[in-house]
């Protein structure tokens, strides 16, 4: 017959059942170590971090899992009581609703924090229970269960209703305002009426499939089931690609410039041409949108050294503040909520592109100063011709 797997509520259970009967046996060594055992054995099955606090508030037992938390955000240092634990968390967390401290002060409760390190950002679901024998308290214990997947799935459910209710309805109330003139039979409009108006469904029509694709993009790298079809292509097949797929509109709102080594030694590129092509194109469009200067301007820089090539784009647009440069590449962030409307952005772009990037093997940097400007740089590693 085949067993039920345990979820995390039985075997938070069956951990407090195994804390009590371990106080129980402390004064058998045999039994003692019989229930260390099974302990032991349960703590490595989780996933989750745990922690068991005496009643002194020092640590008695934690799991593999625990343990290689504490490497990463702790920097390998051990934690041996409650105060170190909190003092942690306070530390790595970025989430200024959250008062740690008072989580810290009930028997009973659980809270989220937020944790970056270099170019990754993870949630954490933190819970503390105590455990008791006969109304006696033994002392605590603390589970850190990562939980960025599902703050990622609830944080795209809210975004998709507010895109939908926006992006969406926006066009869609255009085509059929535009359908229904169209279709007014006692009209007699002129062929050129009927043309323009035919012309912006159309436009309206690409706009909606823009947002498919990104939805698309979106959920492919986040399911590592993006299909790159990688080769090697020379840089002015890029830079000519770029200009060409560029809208006018956008043209013709500054001045943008590319500044390349034009000799034969520049080595080839490797990877998706057209992927690497979407991403330099947001990246310029967001230069211009972004953008108070009178004269909006775009310089785009390609070198390259003897392991990565290095494509800079600049902008003289209105910066980025330090606090929301860590925020830049997650989704739906956009740091100016009115550029952002006029733009029609969903505010995934530059989470596209990190990931598109990351999927060729590179890394995607940004530098700016608030009211001066950014300089967003992608590193692509160099690929020896066969």
């Amino acid at each position: 017959m085949r067993k039920r797997r345990m979820n995390l509520a039985d075997r938070l259970i069956t951990l407090a059942n195994l804390f009590s009967s371990l106080y129980q046996a402390k004064l058998n060594s045999d039994i003692y170590r019989d229930w260390l055992y099974k302990l032991d054995n349960l703590l490595k099955s989780m996933s989750d971090g745990i922690v068991l606090l005496n009643l002194q508030r020092n640590v008695i037992h934690q799991n593999d899992a625990f343990v290689q938390f504490i490497k990463t955000y702790n920097d390998g240092k051990m934690i041996i009581n409650e105060n170190q634990l909190i003092k942690m968390f306070i530390q790595i967390n970025e989430l200024e609703s959250v008062d740690i401290e008072e989580f810290a002060s009930q028997n009973e409760a659980s809270i989220r924090i937020k944790a970056q390190l270099p170019g990754k950002i993870r949630y954490f679901e933190i819970k503390k229970f105590a455990v008791y024998e006969n109304s006696e308290p033994l002392g605590n214990v603390y589970s850190i269960r990562d939980i960025t997947k599902e703050y990622e799935v609830d944080q795209i459910k809210s975004n998709l209703i507010s895109i939908a209710s926006h992006e969406f309805k926006t066009p869609l109330t255009n085509i059929r305002g535009s359908v229904e003139t169209l279709l007014r039979g006692e009209s007699n409009w002129d062929e050129s009426f009927s043309h323009d108006l035919l012309l912006g469904i159309h436009e309206d029509v690409l706009h909606l499939q823009e947002l498919i694709d990104v939805w698309m993009d979106v959920k492919k790298i986040e399911t590592g089931t993006l299909l790159l079809h990688q080769d090697f292509f020379p840089l002015f097949q890029l830079i000519k690609g770029t200009r060409n797929q560029l809208p006018e509109k956008v043209m013709s709102q500054g001045e943008i410039v590319f500044n390349y080594d034009t000799t034969s030694n520049f080595p080839l590129l490797y990877g998706d041409e057209a992927r690497v092509r979407q991403v330099l194109i947001n990246l310029i469009i967001n230069g211009l949108t972004y953008n108070d200067a009178k004269e909006k301007k775009i310089v785009v820089d390609i070198h390259h050294d003897d392991q990565y090539i290095y494509i800079e784009v600049t902008d003289n647009g209105i910066g980025i503040s330090e606090k929301n440069l860590k925020k830049i590449f997650e989704r739906f962030y956009r740091a100016d909520i009115s550029a952002a409307r006029k733009s029609g952005g969903s505010g995934l772009g530059l989470s596209i592109s990190e990931g598109l990037i990351r999927e060729h093997g590179g890394e995607i940097d940004v530098k700016s100063r608030l009211n001066e400007g950014s300089t967003f740089t992608v590193k692509l590693p160099i690929i020896e011709v066969p």
